[in-house]
């Protein structure tokens, strides 16, 4: 869709303010797809902190174990929030 394509692409830009609003117009069309929650959970991490991120990276991780960079993010997420055994796996 046309916002989720604009999404990503302020998110790849690294403008995470404009991303957010556009990601979350169609967080429901998109609830199970793991590269889009590991997107909207990124955005949201770095825009609201780790705890914002938190549950749609986790779904990210759930729904695709191998997405590496979700499993990154997940990681740095829960260091943040001093959540140092969660996060080794998912930073290794």
């Amino acid at each position: 869709s046309a916002p989720r394509a604009a999404a990503r692409a302020y998110w790849q830009a690294r403008e995470y303010e404009p991303a957010k609003p556009l990601y979350a117009s169609v967080a429901a069309k998109y609830a199970s797809d793991p590269e889009f929650l590991y997107e909207y959970g990124d955005t949201l991490a770095r825009t609201g902190g780790a705890e914002a991120g938190l549950p749609y990276l986790q779904k990210a991780v759930a729904g695709a174990p191998d997405l590496a960079p979700a499993r990154g993010a997940l990681g740095r997420a829960l260091v943040e929030l001093e959540k140092y055994s969660e996060a080794v796996p998912h930073l290794q």
